[in-house]
């Protein structure tokens, strides 16, 4: 709730409907703002006199906007959709869309969907939206360390990780010592490792991965970090079956534009990664507006998004002596307000007048209503 208040000892008070659609400040939080309005003189003015908008002024009420609450983080910003109708593939989409617009298409909420939906045309085809499966962004549970595949240690099966039926996102070791991604809710035996005696224990009690994790951080220090050929020979040959390591990553975990994904909207089976290709993007029918994965090398057309920021309506009173009713004063005010807020790191503030009852300025109840009424 954005309130803006001036008070002044001996002039009339005024409720303003005023609409703002501001960008961001550095910080992402709208300042309190001070701002010292310029009382107008009421004259009585002819339209022609009023256009060229020289009016003599001078300094008067202090007017005091407090902004508290409102955040301006990018998770606010409104998205703005664009369908393409140009066949690429995801990754000749993405670039194209940051080239134009701002990026391939988040889609956060039933809203976002439901408006993503209105600008395409029901054809029955698929489209791209930002949605990926990043399928080498691994992780070690224990210390949250991230895994480099290209730079760390590994001991990948040859054909591995293969993200089967789109469902596998957590490592085991097999009795050999190599390693192979399987679905997280299969229940294995686990490999922890004891950071008091720098050793690894074998757990035969069958758990899923998240089971597993629990259960070594309560008795031991974490599931098994293997970080070198020396500690894979150390560990599998206390295997006799594929047992869990601590290894994962999460499943289409965020969009092109590196937002965190909180929604989704598959179709019933999806995503399956089948076909015998990796299906690693997602795109949407632009007829049932459900989701299916698809091979990124697939070209097919795309939505792209802009990011507006957020609309904000207040109220702002206003004391003064003009005749607030004239379109010069308005916007006077308007162009003070301008100011003030791009002096305090608000960029491109762009303000308007909102009517209600087909007026800008009413008189506040009780307030006795002065010669700009």
């Amino acid at each position: 709730m954005l309130r803006h208040v001036s008070r002044h000892p001996t002039s009339w008070q005024r409720v303003v409907g005023l609409q703002s659609l501001l960008s961001t400040t550095a910080a992402g939080r709208w300042p309190a703002l001070s701002h010292r309005v310029q009382d107008i003189p009421h004259q009585s003015h002819t339209k022609q006199q009023l256009e060229p908008c020289q009016v003599k002024m001078r300094v008067t009420p202090l007017l005091v906007l407090t902004l508290s609450g409102m955040s301006a983080l990018p998770a606010d910003l409104f998205r703005e959709y664009h369908y393409v109708d140009i066949p690429k593939t995801w990754a000749d989409a993405q670039r194209y869309c940051r080239d134009v617009y701002v990026d391939l298409a988040t889609v956060q909420s039933p809203a976002e969907h439901k408006r993503l939906m209105g600008i395409v045309q029901p054809s029955g085809k698929q489209a791209w939206i930002g949605l990926s499966d990043n399928l080498i962004s691994w992780k070690w549970t224990h210390g949250n360390v991230k895994f480099n595949n290209s730079a760390d240690y590994s001991n990948w099966k040859p054909g591995q990780p293969d993200n089967k039926d789109s469902n596998e996102s957590c490592v085991v070791m097999q009795h050999d010592g190599l390693w192979r991604d399987e679905n997280c809710l299969t229940d294995r035996p686990s490999v922890c490792f004891d950071g008091t005696k720098s050793k690894h224990i074998l757990v035969d009690t069958f758990m899923t991965w998240n089971e597993s994790k629990t259960m070594c951080r309560s008795v031991y220090t974490d599931l098994a970090r293997v970080r070198s050929f020396d500690e894979n020979e150390k560990i599998h040959p206390l295997l006799s079956r594929n047992a869990w390591i601590g290894l994962y990553r999460r499943k289409w975990a965020q969009w092109s534009d590196q937002t965190p994904r909180r929604f989704r909207n598959w179709d019933v089976g999806q995503p399956d990664n089948s076909g015998g290709t990796m299906r690693s993007c997602a795109a949407v029918h632009t007829s049932t507006g459900k989701w299916w994965d698809s091979a990124c090398e697939e070209k097919l057309e795309f939505i792209c998004q802009t990011l507006l920021p957020p609309r904000s309506r207040f109220q702002l009173r206003v004391q003064s002596e003009a005749d607030l009713s004239q379109p010069a004063v308005q916007q006077q005010l308007l162009e003070q307000l301008r100011a003030e807020l791009g002096a305090r790191g608000l960029t491109d503030p762009r303000l308007r007048w909102v009517q209600t009852d087909g007026r800008t300025f009413h008189p506040e109840t009780g307030r006795k209503a002065g010669p700009g009424n």
